[in-house]
């Protein structure tokens, strides 16, 4: 790799810092990348080991004075890693990035005009995000997402909860699209506790804040790896569903419904699990509040299960056909 030392100049008056938590995967290095090659450059990244930092042994990165590596150890876990990093910055705001999405050149540059029009309307802590293009694994366009950006007044729990479209991806605040100042992370860190729904609580946790302000630009300035199966097939629905019935931050009927509904109850689908799908359906019925959209979305999870099944069990009759097995 060259040396990326020469470029644009950093933002004197905003200089950025890039939290990249990583596990030592390979697309670390495009990340990275990334990010030096921005058209206002950040002043300083810290890529975070979860783990030893013996993880990215095999990882070539950019000879870049600005590129720092540590670890969160002994913490571990990404909320840990990202908190990690926060703390070791100095600089007065932070942009995070995984360690397997990637910028496109602009995003600083349009996210720090964002960050400045709301200091100028007087917002004390503004948080800017904005839309992605969703990637396959092997970086296949899928998608430009999300389809809505949160409105003026918008609640956290109302713009990410609330099913607005049957179709996925409505409403995102992605990681690697964020930038928000450091004293703010600082103040209210992601929890460490946490093994899944760590950015959703974190966003819960800031929005309610009087002090804090999210906004989206509306320009896809992120690309964002989705990896095959969703996560849907990584998390336990189990946890999902406690996280939820546990979110101490306040949510109407209709958000912990919507997302019982269309976050947590797809989670035990995908396993199988067709009385655990249903049980969590009931358990939404009876908080009540859930929108047409979701109800709408939990019939068609309930039909392509059945067709799936019946796939299954077709294939199975296959199987023992050929081999000669009734």
């Amino acid at each position: 790799m060259g040396n990326f030392g020469r470029g644009p100049a950093i933002d004197p008056g905003f200089p950025v810092g890039v939290v990249i938590p990583t596990i030592g995967r390979p697309r670390l290095t495009a990340a990275v990348v990334t990010a030096l090659e921005q058209t206002i450059p950040p002043a300083a990244i810290v890529v975070v080991c979860d783990g030893p930092t013996e993880l990215i042994r095999s990882v070539q990165l950019p000879d870049d004075p600005r590129i720092q590596l540590i670890s969160s150890l002994p913490a571990s876990g990404l909320s840990a890693a990202r908190n990690a990093g926060v703390r070791h910055l100095r600089t007065p705001l932070v942009a995070l990035l995984d360690d397997d999405d990637e910028w496109l050149p602009t995003k600083l540059e349009r996210q720090l005009a964002a960050y400045r029009k709301l200091l100028d309307e007087g917002v004390a802590h503004p948080l800017v995000s904005c839309r992605a293009v969703i990637q396959d694994w092997w970086g296949g366009q899928l998608a430009t997402a999300p389809i809505d950006l949160i409105a003026e007044g918008q609640s956290v729990g109302d713009y990410l909860f609330r099913r607005r479209h049957i179709r996925r991806r409505g409403a995102l605040l992605l990681p690697s699209t964020l930038l928000f100042d450091a004293a703010l992370a600082r103040e209210v860190p992601f929890d460490e506790s946490l093994t899944i729904s760590e950015d959703w609580d974190w966003l819960l946790r800031l929005g309610a804040r009087p002090d804090t302000k999210i906004k989206q630009v509306d320009e896809a300035l992120a690309r964002y790896t989705e990896h095959e199966g969703g996560n849907s097939r990584q998390r336990s629905w189990q946890m999902s569903r406690a996280w939820t019935e546990a979110i101490t931050t306040p949510l109407s009927a209709s958000e912990r419904s919507d997302c019982l509904i269309c976050d947590v109850a797809p989670k035990a689908l995908v396993t199988g699990d067709l009385v655990a799908y249903l049980k969590i359906l009931k358990r939404a019925r009876r908080i009540g509040g859930a929108g047409p959209r979701a109800w709408m979305y939990a019939l068609l999870g309930i039909f392509v299960f059945a067709l799936t099944d019946r796939a299954r069990r077709w294939a199975r009759r296959a199987r023992r056909s050929l081999s000669g097995r009734h």
